[in-house]
């Protein structure tokens, strides 16, 4: 049976938010790893009395971090990435667990529900996807760890929350992945449910989120494709002043000029 790890990454007192996993209904070869990002010395291991939850106290800042901690530290088949702000369903995982046994896949991809029970965005079609996968959300991959150790693929722990660049970190370890020309699944299966405009970038700024998105977009496309896609921000995005449309060409034309090391 695989053994899959579902790796939760919570901060500070937002640890009292997933308190109802100690109720969570047992499935065979499923455990939870809680990732605390805290740096008080309070001891919060009698939080979780489940046997099937170990508990782990990290002092580093951003999800990025935490999410590279659970990678380092898990002893599983395939990891889950999850926060504590989500609804943890498992309504699928058997067939989930049963889908990943048949394709092995390096990363298995799935849907995230909203707090409807409906499909969070638009997805691709069932089984093998490529640039698709670019669009992915955390809570929406699973990834087999010994492909991930073996190609050494990590999250950027400059971008992501609790960075100056809170955003960006799944299409960065996703285009890793595709540099690498892992196998990646597409499976149209539900774990886990999320508010709807709970997501990062819901709550920034428009000219905000679009110089995040710059520096995202400049790791990831070739030159040509990203001058494309500036034009496209400068010319399409609503609600902008004639003075931040310049500015937003102004830093992407900076960031070409910019090598990257």
């Amino acid at each position: 049976m695989l053994k899959i790890e579902v790796c939760v990454s919570t901060i500070g007192p937002r640890i009292s938010n997933l308190k109802h996993l100690n109720q969570i209904q047992f499935y065979p070869g499923l455990t939870w790893h809680v990732i605390h990002q805290v740096s008080d010395n309070n001891d919060y291991n009698e939080i979780f009395k489940n046997k099937n939850i170990r508990y782990s106290q990290i002092g580093s800042k951003g999800l990025s971090n935490s999410r590279n901690y659970a990678i380092l530290n898990s002893d599983a088949d395939y990891i889950l990435f999850a926060d504590d702000d989500l609804n943890f369903h498992l309504k699928d995982i058997y067939q989930f667990s049963e889908s990943l046994r048949i394709y092995q896949p390096d990363i298995m991809l799935s849907i995230l529900e909203n707090e409807h029970g409906e499909p969070i965005r638009d997805y691709p079609n069932e089984g093998l996807i490529n640039i698709e996968a670019l669009s992915a959300w955390s809570p929406e991959i699973c990834a087999k760890l010994k492909s991930l150790r073996k190609h050494r693929i990590l999250f950027d722990e400059s971008f992501g929350a609790g960075t100056s660049i809170p955003l960006g970190e799944e299409m960065l370890f996703m285009h890793k992945c595709l540099s690498e020309k892992l196998k990646i699944h597409f499976i149209p299966l539900s774990l886990f449910s999320h508010e709807s405009n709970s997501h990062t970038s819901a709550r920034i700024p428009t000219f905000d989120l679009l110089k995040y998105q710059m520096e995202v977009h400049k790791k990831v496309l070739p030159m040509l494709a990203f001058i494309i896609q500036l034009l496209k921000w400068v010319i399409r995005t609503k609600g902008l002043s004639f003075y931040q449309r310049f500015h937003i060409l102004s830093d992407g034309i900076k960031l070409l000029m910019r090598p990257i090391f």
